[in-house]
């Protein structure tokens, strides 16, 4: 994955680093050049990574590496939760720039709409 100039300065400006960015591309859902992972596609991911951490926790011969890494996806995954999501735009493989999914406001007629 290739990262643009633009995208770095707006990834350190938005709180997204690169592991948010891989879990996107890995597990967002592809429309045209975007490719989105909102609050949804995060619940059934946690429930995923919960279900894998219980089973770890449940047998005997546990691999360390394996629990640490669920960690820390778990952990990644909850951030990109509190931010609402987040929207990568990519062309060829190319990441072009990254935005937090709750932080586009519509707008009606000059009145800003809160969105549930």
């Amino acid at each position: 994955m290739i990262l643009t100039h633009h995208i770095k300065s707006k990834m350190s400006q938005r709180g997204i680093n690169k592991d948010m960015i891989a879990l996107t591309s890995l597990y967002g859902k592809r429309r045209r050049d975007h490719v989105i992972l909102n609050r949804q596609r995060i619940k059934l991911l946690l429930k995923k990574v919960d279900y894998f951490r219980s089973l770890q926790r449940t047998e005997k011969n546990t691999n360390r590496l394996l629990t640490k890494r669920l960690d820390t996806l778990r952990k990644y995954t909850l951030k990109i939760h509190d931010k609402g999501g987040i929207t990568l735009v990519m062309v060829d493989g190319v990441c072009i720039t990254s935005y937090n999914s709750d932080s586009r406001k519509y707008h009606k007629k000059g009145k800003k709409i809160k969105r549930k």
